[in-house]
């Protein structure tokens, strides 16, 4: 929508869903808030010639800022962040020791889904979920939110060193986490204290089994993340980055508070 703003901002919601059209122009001031520049070439370019026709860009995927610049764009890396009043814990009977929801589009997130239904099987002791934005409660926002909170341990693999919204949504819902270790989630959260960390699919496994025999130790890395989330990656921290790097505007502390801007 067009209109007398201080700044106008897009937001790539990323999957490959590529978004507005090249010829699609924001009013300046603008900013551009990249996602899945690192899926494929096609991608990665697509996300370049968008960005030439904004002031300020922002990325989410830390490893592709240098492929950026070295195409002679500027960017600012601001990893994603989830909404607080979306994605919460909820009150509900845990039944399922893990849990995966997204996408089964790469090999090694393949083999480690399927080794994890090997070991607590799907509908017994786990539970797999694909995301169908276009079915309203289908394992997207407030389902996702039910499933996450019903279960013991939320796993998460990365697409090239990905930092995930996936990570995020986890913590945001005051759940376990079990990811993979990406060197840009340690700018962020400390390994066994926020989340747990592994490297290959048999430390998965083995982390997994000693968590879910665990109770206090794996409650109270869910209940530190969650804090952590809470302190410094919800989508108020990143509008407030956005505005403070474009505008050199922070709000008001009490206006933060009161959840406006």
């Amino acid at each position: 929508m067009y209109g007398n703003f201080d700044l106008h901002v897009l937001i790539d919601h990323g999957e490959d869903g590529i978004g507005a059209p090249l010829d699609f122009k924001l009013p300046h001031p603008n900013a551009y808030w990249i996602a899945d520049s690192h899926i494929s070439g096609e991608s990665y370019q697509y996300r370049m010639n968008r960005a030439k026709e904004f002031d300020f860009v922002f990325a989410s995927h830390k490893p592709s800022i240098e492929q950026f610049e070295k195409d002679g764009l500027k960017v600012q890396y601001m990893p994603w962040a989830a909404e607080a009043s979306v994605y919460r814990p909820i009150p509900i009977i845990e039944k399922y020791d893990w849990c995966f929801i997204g996408h089964l589009n790469n090999q090694s997130r393949i083999d480690l889904v399927d080794r994890f239904c090997k070991e607590w099987p799907v509908g017994e002791k786990g539970y797999l979920g694909w995301r169908k934005a276009g079915v309203p409660g289908y394992n997207v926002f407030d389902d996702v939110a039910k499933k996450f909170s019903q279960s013991r341990i939320i796993l998460n693999e990365a697409i090239k060193e990905d930092l995930n919204m996936r990570v995020f949504e986890t913590l945001a819902c005051k759940r376990f986490l079990l990811t993979e270790n990406v060197p840009a989630i340690h700018d962020h959260f400390e390994d066994g204290k926020h989340l747990v960390l592994f490297k290959t699919i048999d430390e998965a496994v083995e982390k997994a089994k000693y968590y879910l025999a665990h109770d206090n130790e794996r409650n109270a890395i869910a209940e530190a993340g969650y804090r952590e989330f809470l302190d410094k990656h919800t989508y108020m921290h990143r509008a407030k980055e956005i505005l403070k790097v474009c505008l050199n505007w922070e709000p008001k502390e009490e206006a933060v508070l009161a959840g406006t801007l």
